[in-house]
């Protein structure tokens, strides 16, 4: 957030997953472009805005990641010029993630749901 000149602030409600070292890397670039992007286009002209990252167990084998922010939205039907939506999407694809961008009544969402390691405490 310091490298931004922004009045967006980010809250986090993220549980405790096992992640599978191979899916840390694309995992956090696909929260980085997400961040950047609400950032960057979600509230323009100094607005002020919530980006919530939050991250869940479905079941016992995978997460799901959310990033929502209030912001002034976007179709995410519209194709995007920028390299971002498609680094994410190969990204997700890479780790066995289901990804969807969708429209909120305020702002946007990206979900992700991936496969996650089984917690030691579930596989006894």
């Amino acid at each position: 957030m310091a490298g931004f000149d922004t009045r967006a602030e980010v809250t986090t409600d993220i549980a405790p997953v096992y992640v599978h070292r191979d899916h840390l890397m694309p995992l956090g670039l696909i929260v980085n472009e997400a961040l950047c992007n609400a950032i960057k286009y979600a509230f323009p002209d100094g607005r002020a805005g919530t980006i919530s990252v939050a991250l869940s167990r479905v079941d016992p084998k995978h997460a799901l990641l959310k990033i929502v922010d209030n912001g002034v939205g976007f179709d995410p039907k519209m194709p995007s010029e920028g390299m971002g939506r498609r680094l994410v999407i190969g990204l997700a694809q890479q780790i066995g993630g289901t990804l969807a961008y969708e429209a909120c009544e305020k702002g946007s969402l990206l979900s992700l749901e991936f496969p996650i390691e089984p917690a030691a405490a579930d596989e006894k």
